[in-house]
Order: structure tokens, then sequence, then C-alpha cells
């Protein structure tokens, strides 16, 4: 059964500031959690996230930050048992897409609450990541298992649309175009000190890798850091 856009609900798992540099292919991840939302934002879409421990883990990344009309703060791993989590989803909400991270853990669990709930629940496993890969491959197993839709956000994106015809499609299709296979761009830091802190930090590295922008090149800041930098495609 094709996905529909009313009656959906994007839900962004833990993807916060402390965390998400520890996941495996971290760029790629929130690559493709900004590609869902963008779109999202575009169909009219409700977006809604979780934040684990905030205080000691953070907020959302900035790319993302925008995007949720409600972020639910808890504690326990799976959202769907936390107080307020009934709340935060709208009762029209029949479909699920859910990205995040851990994909093991926090995402895992959630999915399976959904699922138990009776929700259509599809997991974008391009949009999902945890620290070690092969925890990854486990929760997608598992997810499918009980019940769980596996997809990949440009499926996403082509269902909720249906037709070339629809009014946003070159809006949407734009941002797959945008994104690359690795969904990275090259940061060049305006100031070449800190270019010298950042392969400090991130082990001689020549780049550093974002999420994919919108239009290339750009100036901004490192939404780690808060540096100033200029991305190019890479």
């Amino acid at each position: 059964m094709l996905l529909t856009a009313e009656g959906a609900a994007l839900l962004l798992i833990d993807l916060q500031q402390r965390l998400v540099p520890a996941i495996h292919d971290n760029e790629v991840v929130v690559a493709r959690a900004v590609r869902l939302a963008e779109a999202a934002r575009l169909l009219d879409i409700p977006v809604y996230a979780t934040e684990q421990y905030p205080a000691g883990l953070g907020p959302t990344v900035a790319p993302l930050a925008a995007y949720p009309q409600a972020v639910l703060s808890k504690t326990t791993f799976s959202a769907a048992d936390a107080p307020g989590f009934s709340a935060l989803l709208p009762p029209g909400a029949g479909e699920i897409v859910v990205a995040g991270c851990e994909a093991h853990v926090c995402v895992l669990q959630t999915v399976l609450g959904l699922v138990g709930s009776g929700r259509r629940v599809l997991v974008a496993a391009d949009a999902i990541g945890s620290r070690d890969p092969a925890d990854v491959a486990a929760a997608i197993g598992r997810a499918r298992q009980h019940g769980a839709e596996i997809v990949t956000s440009e499926m996403v994106l082509f269902e909720w649309l249906r037709d070339s015809r629809h009014p946003k499609f070159r809006e949407v299709q734009k941002l797959l175009r945008l994104s690359s296979a690795t969904g990275r761009t090259t940061i060049e830091l305006a100031d070449e000190a800190r270019s010298g802190m950042l392969d400090a930090c991130h082990g001689s590295r020549q780049r550093w890798s974002v999420m994919t922008l919108p239009r290339l090149p750009v100036s901004g800041r490192c939404w780690r850091h808060g540096w100033t930098f200029t991305a190019r495609p890479c």
C-alpha cells in the first residue's frame, strides 16, 4: 500500500547535538532527515521530534531544529512510553514516518510501541543511525518482523507526491537533486586557525561534512561549533 500525505506525520527521534556526532555516517542521517522534514514542510505534513535527556544530550541539531511543530523531552527509551507522547501526535495521524537515532534503542523501541498502538509505521532506513552499523541492520530486521515497513527517504517523497503534476513536485524534486549519494558538502572554514582546530578535533581531515544545503555555494555556520564556513558540493 502506498503512502499518502493526508494523515501522515514525520517523527524525528533524538537527533541531538551531543548524540549525532557519535553516529556512524551521521552526515547522511542528518541530510536524509532534513530531506524528509523539508518535504513535509512543503507538503503541509506535520513534523514532531523527541529529545532524550536534553540536559545531557543537548537540543535537536540546528539543521532540523526549525522543523518540528512540537518537541517532547523524555527519559524513556521508547517515546511511546513517555508522559505526553499521546498528545504529541495528532489522533488523525495514521501513518508515521520515523527517522532518528539510535536505531537499535530509541528508534526501535518507539517504532514497536507505535506498531503496538495500531499505527502504520514506516522506518526511513537511510535516515536512521547508530554508532555501529550492525545495530542498524538488526534494528531494521526486528522492526520489519514486528510489522513496521522499511522505506527510504526518496520512496517517501515520491509516494507523498504521487504525481509529477503535483504543484510542489519541482520543489520536492530539488531536494533529491541537491543531495549527493552521501548527502555531504565540503566545508571550508573562513579562518585558517580554526581550520587547524578542526583538524585537531577530527583526525586531521581536510573536509567537514554536514547536511546538504539548499543552494551551493553558501556561507553559514557549522551547526556543531558555530564556526563560519563556505559550503560547496563535494
